[in-house]
């Protein structure tokens, strides 16, 4: 995502230029929201749990993460976490292993291999190698845990969104807010862009709210991603 610090992204240390909002402007509105549930899909190290712990002392959070280095480093992360659970795999739209693109930073490592526009735009990511990984649906996983409704699904997985949200799709009905990267061009091969995601959900019932960041193109300025907010209407009218 563009933040992995909830707001903000590891990449700074690199050189990557993000702007973002106050930080206490955005949790003030985040912890708004009744979440007792928080889905983490493409954790890391666990940056994302350990903000969302904060902000949701109280919610159960599952993490996943498919890479086995940084999976290693999430278990450290979140050792005293309370109703915390964590997984060593990918979510995706369908069951068994997959072949995963580990790049030297692992933050760009993807089920989706890598387009130039990425590389030219950020060379430190231009090494990767593979591995196996296993892969699972999210409404599988689901199934087997005993859910709140008021959810927060936050997507981090380099192009692969889509495929997260088709193996979701019973689990999308029980979230309240998903927080998902969108891309404005081409990052990875064959990952849908905003626009694809935009309409995904709100076919699905969301609508779309806003960025909580966005990723600069050093070379140029351009926009290259959004951390992107989605809230289910019907279910926060109730």
């Amino acid at each position: 995502m563009v933040y992995k610090n909830f707001i903000r992204k590891a990449f700074n240390v690199i050189g990557l230029d993000i702007r973002k909002a106050k930080l206490d402007q955005k949790t003030v509105w985040l912890e708004s929201f009744d979440i007792k549930t928080v889905i983490d899909v493409g954790a890391n190290i666990g940056q994302f749990a350990n903000d969302a712990r904060k902000l949701y002392p109280d919610a159960a959070i599952y993490s996943f993460e498919p890479l086995p280095g940084p999976y290693s480093e999430l278990l450290i992360n979140t050792s005293s976490f309370g109703r915390f659970n964590s997984y060593n795999l990918a979510l995706g739209d369908y069951e068994g292993t997959t072949e995963m693109y580990v790049n030297e930073f692992s933050q760009s490592s993807s089920l989706l291999e890598m387009e130039d526009s990425h590389k030219q735009a950020f060379p430190h990511t231009k090494n990767t190698t593979s591995i196996t990984v296993n892969i699972q649906t999210l409404d599988l996983i689901a199934s087997k845990l005993e859910l709140d409704t008021d959810i927060l699904l936050k997507i981090d997985v380099q192009g692969f969104e889509k495929q997260v949200l088709d193996g979701g799709k019973e689990t999308l009905n029980k979230v309240k807010i998903i927080i998902i990267e969108t891309s404005y061009i081409s990052l990875y091969k064959d990952q849908p862009l905003f626009a694809g995601v935009h309409d995904y959900l709100t076919k699905a019932g969301f609508q779309f709210h806003g960025n909580l960041g966005q990723l600069i193109n050093p070379n140029d300025g351009s926009i290259l991603q959004g951390d992107s907010i989605f809230i289910n209407h019907k279910m926060n009218e109730k």
